[in-house]
């Protein structure tokens, strides 16, 4: 885990992802806030460790942690019920089906390249 010390305050915010927007990122506050923030409000270097490593040097609060879980477990879910929405619009063609022939009965499949060799070697072998 990344936490990034704020210049003025001193307090460390956690690190989730870099914005589209200018030198943004989005953070968490020591007051569990998911926010929006500019990199140079921060000092140069992030930090980083072990949750429970952070959590017990007192560098992020508990509250923090678990809006940061939080966040991310809502982006999971988001994630899923897009690719279920898209998976629902869009579901994968079945395999297409052996051919048939007018009568309605299927067509003999051709062999494939394995059972001919495989044919070729019995019959040169014997």
């Amino acid at each position: 885990m990344e936490i990034y010390k704020n210049k003025s305050s001193g307090k460390y915010f956690i690190y989730i992802e870099d914005t589209d927007i200018n030198d943004r990122a989005l953070f968490v506050s020591p007051e569990a806030k998911v926010l929006t923030i500019q990199f140079n409000l921060f000092v140069d270097d992030p930090e980083e460790g072990q949750e429970k490593d952070l959590l017990s040097e007192g560098l992020i609060t508990q509250a923090q942690l678990e809006s940061y879980r939080q966040y991310g477990s809502d982006r999971l879910k988001e994630s899923n019920n897009r690719f279920e929405e898209t998976w629902e619009r869009h579901p994968p063609r079945p395999s297409r089906p052996e051919r048939i022939n007018p009568n309605d009965t299927p067509v003999k499949k051709e062999p494939d390249m394995i059972e001919r060799m495989a044919k070729d070697f019995k019959h040169n072998k014997g």
